[in-house]
């Protein structure tokens, strides 16, 4: 049974509304972040490193 087949228009834009909403505020408190852990999340989620990537990155940029 598909959820969004059986959801009223109103409903759905109401979910689409507060997906939306709640998008933009992860966004803005991901900019708020410290530039190392912003770097964290930008290398795991979008670049698809693994944590132990990111850490053997992490540890070169502390030598330089």
């Amino acid at each position: 049974m598909d959820y969004f087949e059986d959801t009223p228009d109103d409903v759905w834009d109401e979910n689409k509304l507060l997906e939306g909403i709640q998008k933009a505020n992860i966004v803005s408190l991901i900019k708020n972040l410290p530039s190392k852990y912003k770097e964290v999340l930008i290398l795991h989620y979008y670049q698809d490193l693994k944590v132990e990537e990111i850490s053997h990155i992490q540890v070169s940029l502390q030598v330089l």
